[in-house]
């Protein structure tokens, strides 16, 4: 463990169970169907979410042996490791010369080396803070004006708002998840090209559908191939002139929440 560890950074983000879950895009687009369509009992609190969303939140999702580490063990999410720090507020007593700081939190950035993930952590320092005024002064609108709301310092390193029911692109991705699956696998040497792929993969999807989705009209063989070579430039785009590798993916960006690339340390020297 600790050669691999040395010598790639996954575990710098993930744990062990995270990079060993292993859920297929066939899989993946089942359950997306099944639930869309009724066929899987979504729970009553998901409903709100709108069918695209209710794969996630199903009975059958929590059951599947696959599926599991996703929707019940968080197998995606990232671990939050960096040299910037959050103390205050219930978790910690803090005192300047000998002066304990009540009802407040410090963010403490290192001035001896180069603080990382400090994006991270400062969307991490603004939640906590939200959660600290609503401790300590009820609910958030008591200390809500719009010149704090629409300050740099809440506004800024801000995502656009998620909302889960706005999004109804899964299909096409896990469709190029299952094509992907096929041409390039978890074991050595066994990958179809892409024409064999298609002849694989179509008819099941048919099928899949007419079982699942009858009311929904299959794709033709172009609009698969296009789903995979989405899914190609998400996960593995080709290097070019103007951007040589070592180069950020969108998958990089996406499950680092930086500019780090999954991968090979650029200090390992030795393989394995």
């Amino acid at each position: 463990m600790s050669k691999i560890q040395g010598e790639l950074n996954f575990f710098d983000y993930y744990d062990p169970f995270a990079l060993t879950n292993l859920v297929s895009g066939k899989t993946l687009l089942t359950h997306y169907l099944a639930a869309k369509c009724g066929e899987h009992t979504a729970f009553f609190w998901a409903k709100r979410l709108g069918r695209d969303n209710h794969w996630l939140y199903t009975q059958e999702a929590e059951r599947d042996e696959q599926m599991t580490g996703i929707v019940c063990e968080g197998a995606y999410q990232t671990i939050l490791v960096s040299n910037v720090r959050i103390f205050g507020h219930k978790q910690h007593q803090v005192s300047i010369n000998g002066k304990e700081l009540k009802n407040h939190l410090i963010l403490a950035v290192p001035t001896y080396t180069t603080p990382t993930r400090i994006d991270a952590m400062w969307r991490e320092f603004r939640a906590a803070l939200r959660e600290a005024l609503i401790d300590n002064c009820g609910i958030y609108a008591n200390v809500s004006t719009p010149e704090f709301d629409n300050s740099l310092f809440m506004r800024n390193y801000d995502e656009r708002t998620f909302q889960v029911s706005e999004t109804k692109q899964y299909r096409s991705k896990l469709y190029g998840l299952w094509m992907w699956d096929l041409v390039n696998p978890c074991n050595k040497g066994g990958g179809l090209t892409i024409p064999k792929a298609m002849d694989i993969l179509i008819p099941e999807a048919e099928e899949l559908l007419a079982r699942l989705a009858p009311g929904e009209k299959p794709y033709d063989s172009s609009t698969y191939k296009n789903y995979y070579d989405h899914a190609v430039k998400q996960i593995t785009p080709k290097p070019t002139k103007r951007s040589p590798a070592p180069y950020l993916r969108d998958l990089d960006h996406y499950l680092t929440f930086g500019m780090a690339i999954l991968g090979r340390r650029s200090s390992a020297t030795h393989s394995y």
